[in-house]
């Protein structure tokens, strides 16, 4: 059976085009160099595929594997081909970044306006607003966390092969070129226009503030600024800048200038590296410089730079990557920022492994705590991972709390009999 292939457009929800060398995606010559050159356009436009073999259309994912190889998944609900079509697989599943339930879980991709035009009154009476944490792991109302969490959904979905490691600066620009390109902080222009990284970035953010409000001096502009902190504590110090924290509270200090800052997040628990991320803005029209008026601070792991939920979570990262990298089979790691809901609930699993070939995927919950509410949660949400993923593995990370050595074996242990399972 001979069907056509379209290009389908994953945000429109539409065929859009006919591919006249469609039949260069069919399993025998899907490897050869043209249609692998298809198969690269197509993702980097980030489009998806749709045959006709069925009346209501079939969707197909464009996945890739380190080498890089360009291959085929069919959708989970509606990649069911006809018997005899060309491309008929019994094989289905999510393409790598869950497309079809993490993004439609997020905050409309042009709600990144942070704070209000002039209205005469000071900056910091109205910026709250609604929003949920994204990730469905804490109420935080703060903008900036979900931000964080879409740049990096947008920028590389949160997928390693392991072994992976990435330098810190690449990985900050990659935010910024990849994910702020596709969001939008409504007139302001994308975050990639917003968005400024590190020491230096402070004083370009401080001139693209004062330049638009040469311009355009009637309205408040915004800026963010990413930094990667090699260490978490109460006070950053990173060149000409420093970050004091207390509480929900802080200021950031740039040479002899103290700014205050508003209630933003930060959790000063686990001393990992972490990615700091900040809001600046005018006070009020008749402001000469631009403050600082939140802030939210996510740890981070080491190596990978993948956000991480606590110390736990990312010595166990270390243990997986290592075990992962060992395995056969180009295994992926997949830590999700973006909830999904299950009759009415938020899932957010700790880590998801698989393999790109295959329907293969195994969730991991990493039990960081005894505390009576925290298992009253996970007593109500693992049930509803198991609805959505299937199994659900377990690793009691708090029982080996306070020796690492034991911590690491015991990982290492667990993961394997993921791996026999």
């Amino acid at each position: 059976m001979k069907s056509e292939i379209w290009e389908y457009d994953s945000k429109l929800r539409q065929k859009t085009i006919l591919l006249d060398d469609g039949y260069l995606l069919r399993p025998k010559y899907r490897n050869s160099f043209p249609a692998q050159k298809i198969l690269q356009n197509l993702r980097d436009k980030k489009q998806w595929l749709l045959c006709n073999c069925q009346p209501q259309g079939v969707i197909m994912f464009i996945c890739t594997t380190p080498k890089p190889k360009f291959y085929l998944k069919n959708h989970s609900k509606d990649g069911l081909h006809h018997k005899q079509c060309d491309y008929h697989t019994d094989v289905k599943g999510e393409d790598r970044a869950e497309a079809e339930g993490v993004i439609s879980h997020s905050l409309p991709l042009s709600s990144y306006v942070f704070f209000p035009d002039y209205a005469g009154q000071a900056l910091g009476t109205n910026e709250t607003h609604g929003e949920s944490r994204i990730n469905g792991k804490s109420p935080s109302k703060d903008k900036l966390f979900s931000l964080l969490n879409l740049l990096y959904e947008k920028s590389f979905s949160n997928v390693i092969y392991p072994p992976y490691q990435v330098n810190a600066f690449s990985q900050c620009l990659a935010l910024r070129a990849k994910g702020g390109t596709e969001i939008s902080m409504g007139k302001f222009g994308s975050v990639k226009d917003n968005l400024f990284i590190g020491e230096r970035g402070l004083s370009m953010l401080y001139s693209h503030l004062k330049k638009w409000r040469t311009t355009k001096p009637k309205e408040r502009h915004q800026a963010i600024l990413i930094m990667h902190l090699a260490e978490y504590s109460q006070n950053i110090k990173k060149g000409q800048y420093e970050l004091k924290l207390s509480g929900q509270t802080g200021s950031l200090v740039v040479g002899s200038k103290t700014k205050p800052m508003l209630p933003g997040r930060f959790n000063s628990e686990h001393m990992l590296p972490a990615i700091a991320i900040l809001a600046f803005a005018f006070e009020n029209i008749d402001s000469d410089e631009a403050i600082c008026y939140r802030a939210a601070i996510q740890p981070i792991h080491s190596s990978t730079m993948l956000p991480v939920d606590s110390n736990y979570e990312s010595k166990f990262l270390d243990a997986l990557i290592k075990e992962c990298h060992a395995q056969q089979g180009n295994w992926y790691i997949r830590k999700p920022l973006i909830s999904r809901m299950v009759d009415g609930t938020p899932i957010l699993p700790d880590f998801i492994i698989g393999q790109p070939k295959t329907s293969v995927k195994k969730v991991i919950e990493i039990m960081g705590c005894d505390d009576l509410a925290y298992q009253e949660r996970k007593y109500r949400t693992v049930p509803l991972m198991k609805k959505l993923y299937g199994t659900v593995f377990d690793f009691d990370a708090f029982k080996f709390q306070n020796d690492d050595k034991l911590f690491a074996q015991a990982a290492s242990n667990f993961i394997n009999n993921i791996f026999k399972s």
